[in-house]
């Protein structure tokens, strides 16, 4: 059943108990109950009064004679002879205005006009009229009046006592009624109670719920209907407008209920009669509150839909019944069939008997209704428990297997990766770069499969979080660029970009995601596209507060979507025109992903396609703004840096320490070498026993700690590290956790378990040191030069430059540096611990590699000789092999040089 159906049976039923709270709080009451205690029917001894003085014995109840040039009807009594003080007269008025006389003086009058406000017709109501200080034999006169001549002969039943006995009185005739509506009030509050605890719970919606909705709704109509109604509500003629509300709202939920309970089999017919029963609540108040006609006016209308609702349910169970579905519902369905034809006849008695409507039957049958529902709902109950539970344990099963397959994958991917990026850091042959980087591109793809899913998984669970950082507008679209246009050149495209300079530049959001959002729409628009196109254009919109909608749009002339496949294009794990697409990477999952951090992000994303012509997606994304500065004009060329992603940081840090741990040797062969360039100290532990004794012995800086090892694993030896007997040295030592896992949930159970951050596997180089450069004392980070500039080890033009020019003073010179080889110089100072030796030799090397041009060994000696300056004698151990291999490698150099 649709949505909207829901929510406007919600308004209305809304609308209508507020107009009934309204009217009995601020219309004037139109009830007088005293506390006493006699009643007796006073039915004999009436009189009527014609117009012309005569006399005419009026039998009560019944039709009284009405004369047609009279404007009322006049009954005349005497009061009995045991009348006691306090006493009166309870006449049941329907459609009626009067007037009370003892012995020719107004005692009492009834008009309802002032407690209503805007009907015509006064409803059925009891009128009491006290005989203050009457005596035995005194006359009592009644003038009755209508706009309604029929109504206004009929006479109905006439009291003599006072008001608490009268109540009493009927209490004792209609209590089988009043005590079944009560009970059908408390039973369908519980069972909404129920019903709400276990949404609350399990966030299902009970159909027992729906039930219960229509059984209120019933028995507010029926209390509002009740001869008691007056004795409860201050205002008679609302609780009269709530009853004819309640009759138009009953189908409304019981379609529902019976929709879920026959399985949807008919859900066309009950939304017809939903749809209608809508359109009449709106046409009749509209009607009625513009004084064009009464709800009683149009009794036949409101009640007939109730009668055709009862026909369409009873139809339905009677084909269930033939096609033998009812096993499913049977009880229920029989107690529905009775029920329906109760409510069905009494709506019919209302609209002939209205004065005197009783409905005691149909509310015992609905009562019962209510008790075989909640033994429906109890089993319903256990049947959501019991699949609540089958959800949660199968969601822990499918997490644990995501966590392991993620951390199986991810542990060779970055050992892959990793390896592959030293030779792509390291390599000068072209041929072998473009191989490297066939890899790297594989292997991103792989990557970024797994990451779908575990993004999924993260977005099901709830448990996706957005990051919001400060971000250049600009960097990221250039960042795009570079992923993505090699891609685009291989498939011979054309890329084109485009940029609103005037979009703010430095903006607050997660740019992770809306990086990762654009890359989704590129990378679709790129591999279903064979010619043409690719159009990358960022703008924005502004708000009515300090944010914008960054606005991205991503057009395509490749295959374009089909219409048919436009509602499933953002389903989970679904791919459109399967058989023209089948040769296409990807898991179907990118634009769901893409379309639900859209709307955690706040906007939206709309779809224009012409199949065979390409397609058009465009995003909106709520980001805040740092500042107003602009983006500027956006050259592509000028932009585009095909090796942006292989930079590296520009930073050395030789007095820094830090622990590796990880049980595969080949991921502690990437870490270290990702950080060679840096020239910090890297020990390395393969479990976390090797680790907690390097903790004991050394300080550190950081340690990096994988997570998933034998025996014992990173959490638990973390632990056991910050012991007392342990911390030792490292009690300010930030731990990083060094994961394969990134499920939903891990980083706040890191971060809970003591860990200062976590770098997921596999991880670039750039993410690993600016993870360094984050804990590491500034005092011990220098920044250099970009150390990918040294593509020799000499430059030959910085080295002329310090002789003047002079070509052949040049040569001998790299000449001499060559033949005063001191590489046994520095072995045998190291090997007998003579520092000082050592650190006049080194001091010898800068200066001659400064003079012929050899700065990267430069800035390597003035690494060596600060480390012996500051005692830092570990540090050059540790990196002696590396000085060594490089001024070896210059020597070289030099020699073929001169």
């Amino acid at each position: 059943m649709k949505t909207w159906m829901r929510r406007c049976f919600i308004i209305m039923l809304f609308l209508s108990l507020a107009y009934f709270a309204w009217g009995q709080l601020y219309l004037p009451s139109e009830s007088r109950i005293d506390l006493r205690n006699t009643c007796e029917l006073f039915l004999d001894g009436w009189m009527q009064e014609l117009s012309d003085g005569t006399l005419v014995p009026a039998h009560i109840p019944g039709d009284i004679k009405y004369e047609d040039n009279s404007d009322r009807i006049v009954i005349i009594n005497h009061v009995p002879t045991d009348c006691i003080n306090g006493e009166g007269i309870t006449v049941k008025s329907y459609l009626q205005n009067m007037d009370f006389y003892l012995n020719g003086e107004l005692i009492s009058t009834y008009r309802p006009d002032a407690s209503r406000i805007r009907e015509k017709v006064p409803p059925m109501y009891w009128v009491f009229a006290p005989l203050a200080g009457a005596k035995a034999g005194d006359e009592i006169r009644v003038e009755l009046s209508s706009s309604y001549p029929d109504a206004m002969r009929k006479v109905r039943e006439i009291y003599f006592g006072n008001e608490i006995g009268f109540w009493i009185y009927q209490w004792n005739v209609n209590k089988l009624e009043a005590s079944t509506t009560f009970v059908m009030l408390i039973l369908s509050l519980l069972i909404l109670i129920l019903t709400f605890i276990v949404y609350l719970n399990h966030r299902n919606f009970l159909r027992m719920g729906y039930l219960g909705i229509g059984v209120l709704v019933t028995s507010v109509w029926m209390f509002c209907n009740s001869p008691l109604r007056q004795l409860f509500m201050h205002n008679v003629t609302v609780a009269s407008d709530l009853a004819f509300l309640c009759v138009m709202l009953i189908p409304i939920p019981f379609s529902f209920y019976f929709n879920l309970l026959q399985g949807r089999r008919y859900e066309k017919a009950y939304s017809v009669l939903i749809i209608f029963s809508i359109l009449d609540f709106i046409i009749e108040n509209i009607l009625v509150f513009s004084r064009v006609c009464d709800f009683r006016d149009n009794a036949l209308i409101i009640n007939g839909f109730l009668i055709l609702w009862v026909l369409i349910l009873v139809g339905t169970i009677f084909i269930d019944i033939f096609t033998r579905r009812i096993r499913d519902y049977f009880v229920t369905g029989v107690i529905m069939v009775i029920a329906g034809a109760l409510g069905g006849l009494q709506s019919l008695d209302y609209i002939y008997n209205a004065a005197d409507f009783n409905i005691s039957a149909t509310s015992f049958i609905l009562m019962t209704l209510m008790i075989v529902a909640g033994l429906d709902g109890y089993h319903e109950v256990i049947k959501v428990n019991n699949e609540r539970q089958s959800a949660i344990i199968a969601s822990k099963m499918k997490s644990e297997f995501l966590a392991n397959m993620s951390h199986e994958i991810r542990t060779p991917i970055n050992a892959v990766l990793g390896m592959n990026e030293m030779i792509l850091r390291d390599s000068k042959e072209d041929k072998i770069l473009s191989y490297s980087r066939d890899i790297k591109a594989s292997g991103n793809m792989l990557l970024s499969l797994i990451n779908d899913i575990l993004d999924f998984s993260k977005i099901e669970s709830g448990k996706l979080d957005l990051v919001p950082v400060e971000y250049d507008l600009k960097r990221l679209v250039k960042e795009l660029v570079v992923i993505v246009r090699n891609r685009v050149e291989e498939k011979g495209l054309d890329l084109s970009v485009r940029v609103d300079p005037a979009t703010p530049r430095n903006l607050l959001g997660d740019e992770n995601r809306v990086k990762q959002i654009a890359l989704n729409l590129l990378s679709n628009a790129v591999k279903y596209t064979d010619a043409g196109e690719i159009g990358l254009k960022v703008g924005f919109e502004t708000t009515d507060g300090n944010d914008i909608f960054l606005v991205i749009s991503v057009r395509d002339t490749g295959k374009g979507i089909r219409h048919d496949d436009m509602d499933k294009l953002f389903d989970s794990f679904s791919r459109v025109d399967q058989k023209k697409n089948r040769n296409i990477e990807g898991t179907g999952l990118g634009l769901s992903i893409t379309k639900r951090l859209i709307e955690r992000m706040d906007g939206d994303i709309q779809v224009e396609s012409e199949y065979g012509k390409g397609s058009k997606f465009v995003v909106k994304v709520r980001q805040g703004v740092i500042s107003n500065v602009p983006v500027g004009k956006f050259n592509l060329d000028s932009e585009y840096d095909e090796h942006a992603e292989e930079k590296t940081l520009d930073f050395v840090a030789p007095g820094a320490r830090i622990l590796v741990v990880d049980d595969v040797p080949m991921n502690l062969k990437v870490f270290k070498g990702f950080l060679k360039d840096t020239f910090m100290m890297v020990d390395e532990a393969l479990n976390a026993r090797e680790a907690i004794n390097f903790w004991r012995e050394h300080k550190y800086d950081i340690v990096f700690l994988d997570h998933m090892m034998p025996d014992i694993d990173g959490i638990e030896c973390n632990k056991l590290m910050h012991t007392p007997e342990n911390v030792g040295l490292n009690a300010d030592t930030p731990v990083i956790m060094l994961t394969a896992n990134a499920m939903a949930g891990l980083k706040e159970q890191y971060l809970s378990s003591g860990f200062a951050d976590y770098l997921s596997k596999p991880f670039k180089p750039q993410s690993l040191q600016s993870l360094v450069i984050k804990y590491l004392n500034s005092g011990k980070v220098r920044t250099v030069g970009d150390n990918r500039k040294y593509h020799f080890p000499i430059d030959h033009v910085s080295g002329l430059y310090n002789y003047v020019g002079d070509e052949s003073f040049y040569e001998k010179m790299l000449k001499d540096f060559v033949e005063n080889d001191r590489r046994d110089n520095l072995k045998s100072a190291l090997k007998v611990k003579d520092y000082d030796v050592f650190r006049k030799t080194v001091h010898e090397l800068k200066k001659n590699s400064e003079a012929i041009g050899a700065v990267e060994f430069r800035d390597l000696s003035i690494l060596m000789e600060d480390a012996v300056k500051n005692g830092n004698f570990d540090y050059i151990e540790y990196a002696f092999d590396e000085y060594i291999l490089k001024y070896s490698e210059l020597l070289e150099f030099a020699d073929e040089k001169h």
